[in-house]
């Protein structure tokens, strides 16, 4: 099907009579509402996906201008969208009665002229299934050294959609940095199109042979690299490394960038889907100009804090740029000063995290240099932030016989990916804490789990301390989980000097409640034994006293009236001659 498509595709392009001069492109896609609607009574979902065909062209009278481009969505539809980026007056007028735009230069230096030319389409996907996005344009750029007869290959460019009912909604990356690299004959050149995934999900990098209708163009072949040279990309960083071209003149690279994510903590990663961007790179034999910059580390801070780095540059005449996802952060972008460098400076990177941009996947921080002007080689300096959950501060414990109340600030207004927390003991001595990267307790530390609590909660009680002696000190930590499979940083450990009950073990034994939950009286059972003091008390769950009083009659079955107390969960304590003893009661 796409062969027969492309072949009349080709048959109308010959209404075109001047060479589109293609230097890269790639197709994005981001799924948009509605989400699901009701067919008769059920709930289905919607899969409706915008898809971006973005296409790097020259510009000039030569060079013919698309106002439109034919986007083939996979599933058998098609459509002409219009470009819908750049002002000005290009006698595109409309297409599918949108306006359309003139693209934009993004790059005029010394003869070498990029043009961005952006189109869009709206599309609806009839179920879950993998599709492949693609679009085809006459014709390459002529003259491309590993792409023989270049100028009448097709310009081909494809992304993969894998839509899963179980894998929830997903966009694809986003390539940031605009293919308009340069290198020279014998130096190394560093490429990255610093991609970002807006869900958070995973990526990988591989390098791919460019391709035509038909697969692979024909004759297609690697860069040379001359004896002990490379070229490689970095499958976890997205950084190729060529060293070094052997000739100058213009060169084809395509790069997929795939896209990962797990749909349980315990299970593989899925692929979701790709994107190949299909570029240009021009070798030159131009000298460099001098550039020098000290690297910056990977770094883990806790979410909610800033992050300061700095970084020693050399050079002359260099304007930087900061890329990656934290530069689109409409609150909160992160910053390089200065952006203009002469000589030797110190630059200055700067981000004021939030506690809701805690994830598992880093932040890749891509700090790119244009040394001289946009025509020469650019260098680039990247890094890795991964910001943690915070663990809840905590709140003084409630603490009283055979009991410990642990009180916190919950985290669910600030943590949106939030699932529940993780509350862990020690007894003892604790002389362990959390190194800057290290998030969860592990076994080594000596913290047993003794519980979990929901994401609304914000206290824990830990009534399990028959068997602990009396004066004992015990260590708490409490952690949160996130959607993504990560656990909080662990390190708001709470000491607290433990009260055991000397005869609580048999008192909770007999001790009894019933209802449970109740609405406003509960009856209290304490066995066949006789006690000469019985006090009672209710605590709300945070530790708060609401009721006390005594039995002056000191029978072993008596009421509780507690009509007035709110709907909630509460302890109720009962101490006598023997002991102490607690039970969790739920009020509707």
């Amino acid at each position: 099907m796409k062969k027969i498509v492309a072949l009349c595709f080709l048959v109308c392009s010959f209404t075109f009579l001047k060479a589109s001069h293609n230097r890269a492109g790639e197709i994005l896609y981001k799924r948009i509402a509605p989400f699901t609607k009701v067919v008769g009574s059920v709930t289905v979902e919607v899969y409706t996906y915008s898809i971006t065909v973005i296409r790097y062209t020259g510009d000039g009278p030569a060079v013919a201008d698309r106002c439109g481009d034919t986007i083939y969505f996979g599933d058998g539809a098609w459509i002409r969208a219009p470009r819908i980026n750049g002002a000005g007056t290009c006698g595109c007028g409309s297409i599918n009665n949108a306006p359309v735009g003139c693209g934009e230069i993004i790059v005029n230096a010394q003869g070498y002229i990029v043009k961005k030319n952006v189109y869009t389409a709206i599309h609806t996907y009839p179920g879950s299934g993998t599709y492949v996005i693609w679009s085809s344009d006459p014709t390459r750029d002529q003259g491309i050294h590993n792409i023989p007869n270049s100028v009448n290959r097709y310009f081909y460019i494809e992304t993969k959609i894998i839509i899963s009912p179980f894998m929830g909604g997903n966009s694809s990356p986003i390539l940031c940095n605009p293919p308009t690299d340069y290198g020279r004959v014998g130096s190394c050149v560093y490429i990255n199109c610093a991609a970002y995934d807006l869900d958070g999900d995973s990526l990988s990098y591989e390098l791919t042979a460019c391709k035509y209708e038909y697969g692979d163009v024909p004759g297609y072949f690697f860069p040379e690299t001359g004896t002990n040279g490379t070229f490689s990309i970095n499958a976890v960083t997205g950084l190729l490394t060529w060293c070094s071209p052997q000739f100058s003149g213009t060169y084809g690279i395509a790069i997929m960038v795939k896209e990962w994510r797990k749909n349980s903590c315990n299970s593989q990663s899925i692929l979701l889907g790709y994107v190949i961007r299909d570029f240009e790179v021009t070798i030159q034999t131009t000298p460099l100009s001098s550039y020098t910059a000290s690297a910056i580390s990977d770094i883990c801070v806790k979410a909610g804090t800033a992050v300061h780095k700095t970084m020693q540059i050399t050079a002359a005449n260099t304007s930087l740029s900061l890329l990656g996802e934290i530069k689109t952060f409409t609150s909160n972008p992160g910053s390089i000063t200065p952006q203009n460098v002469s000589g030797t400076q110190t630059v200055n990177f700067n981000w004021q995290t939030k506690c809701s941009q805690a994830r598992k996947m880093p932040y890749d921080i891509y700090i790119v240099a244009n040394v001289s002007n946009y025509y020469m080689q650019k260098e680039y300096t990247q890094f890795r932030v991964t910001l943690l959950p915070p663990s809840p501060s905590m709140l003084t414990p409630f603490i009283d016989t055979g009991i410990v109340i642990l009180n916190w600030i919950p985290l669910d207004t600030c943590l949106p990916s939030l699932t529940g927390y993780s509350i862990y003991r020690k007894t003892g001595n604790n002389s362990w804490s959390p190194n800057s990267c290290e998030h969860g307790v592990p076994a080594n530390s000596g913290f047993v789990l003794i519980g979990n609590a929901p994401a609304n909660a914000a206290s824990f009680t830990d009534d399990d301390l028959s068997l602990i002696l009396n004066g004992t000190s015990a260590h708490y930590i409490v952690t949160p989980h996130t959607s993504d499979c990560l656990e909080g940083i662990a390190d708001n450990a709470q000491t607290v000097t433990l009260v055991v009950g000397i005869k609580e073990n048999e008192l909770n034994q007999e001790f009894q409640i019933y209802p449970n939950p109740f609405n406003e009286d509960i009856e209290i059972n304490l066995g066949e034994k006789n006690y000469k003091q019985i006090e009672i008390s209710v605590f709300a769950i945070d530790g708060k006293l609401v009721f006390k009083g005594q039995n002056l009659n000191n029978e072993s079955k008596f009421q509780l009236t507690l009509k007035s107390l709110n709907a909630g969960i509460y302890l109720i304590r009962v101490a006598t001659e023997s002991g102490v003893a607690y039970k969790k009661v739920v009020k509707n």
